[in-house]
């Protein structure tokens, strides 16, 4: 049986693009948090930076997997990505993202309103990366989008109506 995330269920095009669009610009964003320590680090193959990911779904996301390798950064090699499932329960989100902190991840992506909400809770000084189709103020995430404040950053899917 193959397990599907909603975006894969809901079947369309504009879904998948949207996915994509949506999991490339949190790449980015990991890129651009990451890039002095990576560029001083260019010398020093030894230092692997830590990703964490955490999701609600069953499987992680190929795409965001493939974006960093398409730009370099090959999991297991120059950077360690550690995946965190709630595999469907969102009641479990604070205690893996809790997990995550521990692990000394060094950026959190989280994809979704619950999921930055359970890694905003779990951290306020590790970097999260939101990317969603809520609004982040109304979510909570952030104070507002000209200065969010704290350590969540991010972006919404905008679609008019």
């Amino acid at each position: 049986m193959k397990v599907l995330s909603s975006w894969q269920q809901a079947g369309s095009e504009e879904n998948w693009l949207l996915t994509t669009v949506l999991l490339a610009t949190a790449t980015l964003y990991c890129l651009i948090l990451f890039s002095h320590v990576w560029v001083g680090s260019a010398q020093q193959p030894a230092n692997v930076r830590r990703i964490g990911y955490l999701f609600t779904g069953f499987q992680p996301p190929r795409e965001f997997l493939e974006a960093m390798r398409s730009l370099g950064y090959i999991d297991g090699k120059n950077i360690a990505i550690e995946y965190r499932s709630a595999e469907g329960r969102e009641e479990r989100l604070d205690e893996i993202a809790v997990e995550l902190v521990r692990h000394k991840v060094e950026i959190i992506v989280a994809p979704g309103g619950a999921v930055g909400l359970a890694a905003k809770r779990a951290t306020q000084t590790i970097p999260v990366v939101y990317m969603g189709g809520g609004d982040p103020v109304s979510l909570g995430l952030v104070e507002s989008l000209a200065r969010p404040g704290g350590n969540v950053t991010g972006l919404r899917s905008w679609r008019p109506i």
